[in-house]
């Protein structure tokens, strides 16, 4: 209650203090304005970012048309001016211009106009703007999630992730132009609605978030990042599994050249940590791979245990455009299916990277060999959808390579060792292949 009424106050700050200001001009921007919009985006400094906010909303975002005035704020927002949409005819609503085909939205046009705003304001239907955390949107939907389990656990892992996706969440919905977020990535106004989705709740949970990260230890706060370095010869070793070390390294050195791989030691983190971004590509293009583990922990200078149960992510590695998505999923017309995807188009649908292959250079430091199992979890987009088990005896003071390779279509999400008789053993090196999500 403390962190939400902290959050309350501190736009409320901002907006007591811009209460009196003149609200009758339009937005200009200037260059000055873009630079310390986009300085306060790219160091993802959310108060900043709530105030910058608050501030404009004050000054442009008040009802200030037609003859009689109020103190609500406006449903949509042009975030270029700082004015509503005059009338329906300006409004950039893509459903009635570009999907004929959907009548339901046709319908909400045309037959339910009122609770539609473009072009005033109605606090029965704008709610989240009077209530600050009201209900969510997705991305602010995930990180409220994430930072419940965090104060669940007391696990900081969650809370660190919470703060990828807030910051996945200024990339997608700020700009330089503006401090209003956008309704969502692909359209860009700013909207308050209880039916289309809210734009505001991002800021309550950014602002929520970063008291909860002030509070947290220093060295808690964020995730250790660790350069993967290009591969070496393929390991002297005995092999478990069909994937063999010769095909998996020709399979890793050919992603290395697209700055698509790498090899980590298990060392670099500096302090232990449940998980861990390994970073990968080229020079300007770098792309983080996220690792986690739920139980146990990374740590500083191998990876050793019983069991190891290692969570992978997929990389988002760009935003799309419209224009991009729109050559994917046929102008949204096939309803998202990916039906009717052609060549021409299946190469603008690269925007994530996903774990394709694994090898593991699994090290048995006692004086018995032991059987390790390596068990793989394979996704499909949906979610997760088959496994492969690889069984190999690891001598005694010795090594043994383990490679494993998702089937079409597929990506590996999870990885699990472990020793039989329960006895430690070490992941020496870690190796990883990553392919375009368009390339399964």
């Amino acid at each position: 209650m403390t962190l939400r009424c902290a959050a309350v106050v501190l736009l409320g700050t901002s907006l007591v203090a811009l209460a009196g200001d003149d609200a009758g001009v339009e937005w200009k921007l200037t260059r000055e304005k873009q630079k310390e919009l986009r300085k306060m985006q790219e160091s993802c400094d959310y108060p900043a970012i709530a105030r910058a906010y608050a501030d404009y909303m004050i000054k442009y975002g008040r009802d200030r048309y037609g003859k009689v005035h109020s103190p609500l704020f406006v449903s949509v927002i042009d975030r270029k001016t700082g004015t509503v949409f005059r009338n329906k005819n300006q409004v950039p609503y893509p459903h009635a211009a570009t999907k004929p085909f959907a009548p339901g939205l046709m319908r909400d046009v045309k037959l339910r106009p009122h609770d539609r705003h473009y072009t005033g304001a109605n606090p029965v239907e704008d709610l989240p703007l009077y209530e600050l955390l009201g209900r969510p949107d997705v991305l602010a939907r995930v990180i409220h999630v994430l930072r419940r389990t965090y104060r669940m656990t007391d696990n900081p892992m969650y809370l660190r992730r919470a703060e990828h996706f807030a910051q996945l969440a200024v990339r997608l919905l700020f700009d330089d132009t503006s401090p209003l977020p956008k309704i969502s990535s692909f359209d860009d106004w700013y909207e308050s609605n209880w039916k289309n989705g809210s734009s505001v709740e991002i800021i309550g949970q950014m602002l929520e978030l970063s008291l909860e990260i002030k509070a947290m230890e220093e060295s808690q706060r964020t995730i250790p990042v660790v350069a993967l370095q290009p591969p070496g010869q393929p390991p002297a070793t005995n092999a478990a599994g069909q994937y063999s070390p010769t095909e998996f390294q020709a399979d890793l050195k050919a992603a290395c050249a697209e700055g698509r791989g790498g090899v980590w030691d298990g060392s670099g983190l500096g302090r232990a940590s449940q998980d861990v971004y390994l970073e990968y590509g080229v020079s300007g293009q770098k792309r983080r791979l996220y690792l986690s583990q739920a139980a146990g922990t990374f740590a500083p200078v191998r990876q050793a245990g019983a069991a190891l149960a290692i969570g992978v992510s997929d990389v988002i590695n760009k935003i799309p455009t419209v224009k991009e998505a729109d050559k994917v999923n046929g102008a949204r017309k096939t309803r998202f299916t990916g039906k009717y995807i052609d060549v021409a188009a299946y190469s603008h649908a690269g925007f994530k990277d996903v774990l394709k292959s694994c090898g593991l250079l699994i090290g048995n430091n006692s004086r018995k060999e032991q059987v390790v199992v390596l068990t793989a979890t394979f996704h499909d987009t949906y979610h997760d959808n088959r496994t492969e088990t690889i069984t190999g005896t690891v001598p005694a003071k010795g090594t043994m390579f383990f490679a494993v390779k998702a089937p079409s279509r597929k990506y590996v999400r999870k990885l699990h060792v472990q020793s039989r008789n329960g006895s430690y053993v070490s992941i020496k090196n870690m190796a990883f292949v990553m392919n375009k999500r368009n390339a399964l």
